[in-house]
């Protein structure tokens, strides 16, 4: 039990010292970053023999508020990003 603690309080502070130094990056660099994300986690899923949107779902639970938040108090850039995703979803239903 004491084991399990240490180690969860151990990643609980990698995860924070992950966070702030994502934190202090340019916006256009985080954007990037998801862009990117969000573009390797399909075919990640795939080769898993999962859906694609399943890595769509994982990239946004990583980089969303509760894991990682890599928009932070970036309100405009986390809603672009959602009307996105949106556009997205649209092209691929139509195709």
């Amino acid at each position: 039990m004491w084991l399990a603690l240490t180690l969860i309080t151990v990643k609980s502070e990698t995860l924070d010292s992950l966070r702030a130094a994502l934190s202090h990056l340019p916006v256009l660099v985080r954007f990037t970053v998801a862009m990117a994300a969000i573009l390797i986690m399909p075919s990640l899923s795939r080769r898993l023999k999962l859906p694609s949107v399943v890595g769509v779902l994982f990239a946004g639970i990583i980089l969303g508020p509760h894991v990682l938040d890599i928009f932070g108090n970036e309100q405009p850039v986390a809603d672009f990003m959602s009307q996105l995703g949106i556009l997205r979803r649209g092209h691929c239903q139509r195709a």
